[in-house]
């Protein structure tokens, strides 16, 4: 079963394998993003950080809401999706999120630097971003902001709010 999806635009890095891997107890990772599942070299790429004994799928959006062999229901899971926009798309083919906690964790700036407002040191957003985040709150009932598992839950509206963004 899925134990938390965690938004991260870095997908597979350290603080997902030395944090939150072991908070959810993941003996599986999920990442679903059709630019890594497509390309063989960034599938061996998200491999190499995968600690031996946890599991690592690579999938696409359309699979993972089509292929139940996916989810192993006796196997903590953790999902990782690339960014709000694709957990959207993912909801609107028919993913059903649930009671699921959705972790908001590290959106960079990235290429579009110049648009991209700081929120946080961890994340950085425009105007189609916070757009999608308040679309997200919406349609998932537990959705807060944590770069690791430690640190103190933040709300995304309140942030935004605060930006005037």
């Amino acid at each position: 079963m899925i134990d938390l999806i965690r938004i991260d635009d870095r997908l597979i890095h350290g603080q997902i394998i030395s944090r939150w891997l072991g908070f959810c107890r993941a003996e599986i990772i999920i990442v679903v993003d059709d630019t890594s599942a497509n390309d063989f070299m960034l599938k061996s790429i998200l491999g190499l950080g995968v600690p031996s004994g946890v599991e690592l799928k690579v999938v696409t959006k359309k699979q993972f809401v089509t292929d139940d062999s996916l989810i192993n229901p006796s196997k903590p899971t953790l999902m990782i999706i690339k960014n709000p926009k694709e957990l959207i798309e993912l909801i609107n083919i028919g993913y059903k999120v649930g009671e699921i906690p959705v972790v908001l964790g590290n959106m960079s700036p990235s290429v579009d630097f110049a648009s991209k407002q700081k929120i946080l040191d961890y994340i950085y957003v425009d105007k189609e971003d916070a757009e999608d985040l308040r679309t997200l709150s919406g349609l998932v009932k537990n959705l807060r902001v944590q770069a690791v598992p430690e640190e103190r839950e933040k709300n995304i509206l309140q942030l935004l709010e605060r930006q005037n963004i």
